[in-house]
């Protein structure tokens, strides 16, 4: 299983960690990777033997390190004995969460590939960097993605914006992908719903993706 992303006080997270079901669930050395961007709200898989990750967002609700700083220069003296309420020196504001960027990135991995750890990309976690990313045909959040065939990756839907879903299908061929940095074809056919969410799953030979009121199918055939 593997977990990837997130946020919480200190920023958004570029780490992807991998954890074994059974027999008990528990934390793994390796792989150790490191996604394209420090983000969430991915959607993922595992297909043939690849990790494939799909949008996102990122840049989200970190604090400065001059408001870090700052923070700890009030100390909060009125902690000490002999100072007064009155005395009290105000902690610095709040600062507001940047804003949410959103990402039309692909991050694709052998999922069992392992190896040396060379250290942090520009400004993130150690960890092995994606073999191959791509891109979708807009950046989107939370994106449902489906295996056909074990070669087959679609990747459907998406937030591209708060109370908006995307009805675009994109498809990674795993044995003929395109060349890394290429965004990646949309088939023809689209979700015939843009409801606000879905849910999706897969038989190995079709794709289901579930608005709540109605059903797409898309099999090998189409």
């Amino acid at each position: 299983m593997f977990f990837a992303g997130g946020q919480d006080d200190a920023g958004a997270t570029d780490t992807v960690e991998m954890w074994l079901p059974s027999p008990n669930i528990k934390r793994r050395g390796e792989p150790e990777f490191a996604m394209s961007f420090s983000g969430r709200d991915r959607g993922g898989l595992v297909c043939g033997g690849r990790l494939v990750l799909a949008g996102g967002h990122g840049g989200v609700g970190a604090w400065s390190a001059a408001h870090r700083q700052a923070e700890a220069a009030a100390d909060k003296p009125w902690l000490r004995s002999g100072v007064t309420t009155s005395k009290r020196r105000r902690s610095p504001p709040k600062p507001k969460p940047k804003k949410s960027k959103l990402y039309a990135t692909v991050d694709v991995w052998m999922a069992n590939l392992s190896g040396p750890v060379l250290g942090a990309g520009a400004g993130g976690s150690p960890g092995v960097r994606p073999q191959q990313v791509y891109k979708l045909s807009a950046p989107v959040a939370l994106p449902k993605v489906v295996c056909l065939a074990e070669r087959y990756v679609l990747i459907a839907g998406g937030h591209p914006a708060k109370g908006c879903y995307d009805s675009a299908v994109h498809v990674l061929d795993l044995d003929a992908p395109p060349a890394p940095g290429e965004a990646l074809p949309l088939l023809p056919q689209t979700l015939n719903s843009t409801a606000t969410s879905y849910a999706a799953v897969s038989n190995g030979t079709a794709a289901i993706f579930f608005n709540g009121q109605s059903a797409d199918v898309f099999s090998l055939s189409t």
